[in-house]
């Protein structure tokens, strides 16, 4: 295998992550929205219940009180069921980063592959672009936490169709 095929395929491998990475990071964002919604809906829905059911009983304040404060140390405890608003914020611009960076190994691979450059250069601009992107990779990860194979594989697909679309008409 020569040297210029060895950095095709590198890229090329490091091209599928990153956009795998922002199919899944939009797949992960909507999840704890819609969580982030119900979870509001449950709060509310509780609140004006204690407050409309306690002329019937006084425990239904109580227990729905409970309820909630049960609901609140579950998300506070297991923040990988409903992501924090900060943390969704900083996924979705991260989101954007990994997608920018994909595009930069995107034009290295074309570059090398039509032959815009020699395989030195190109290997010299994918190692850049991997450094610049580390700090990403690492936030991403421990935001993206435990990996759901289920929308992994949605991820995957979507990025397979995305490849071939632009590589394979």
């Amino acid at each position: 295998m020569e040297h210029e095929d060895i950095i095709l395929d590198s890229i090329w491998s490091e091209m599928e992550q990153a956009n795998t990475n922002v199919f899944y990071a939009e797949l992960l964002i909507d999840k704890h929205l819609k969580r982030n919604k119900l979870f509001n809906a449950f709060v509310t829905c509780f609140s004006i219940g204690g407050a409309g059911f306690g002329f019937i009983d006084i425990m239904v304040p109580a227990i729905l009180c409970g309820a909630m404060a049960i609901a609140e140390i579950i998300k506070s405890i297991f923040p990988c069921f409903i992501m924090k608003p900060d943390d969704i914020s900083r996924l979705s611009s991260l989101s954007i980063k990994c997608d920018n960076y994909f595009y930069t190994l995107k034009k290295v691979f074309d570059n090398l592959f039509c032959d815009k450059i020699d395989s030195e250069k190109a290997e010299e601009e994918y190692y850049k672009a991997i450094k610049s992107n580390s700090t990403n990779k690492e936030e991403i990860s421990r935001l993206f936490g435990k990996i759901d194979k289920k929308m992994n594989a949605i991820a995957a697909q979507k990025n397979e169709k995305f490849l071939n679309k632009i590589y394979h008409g």
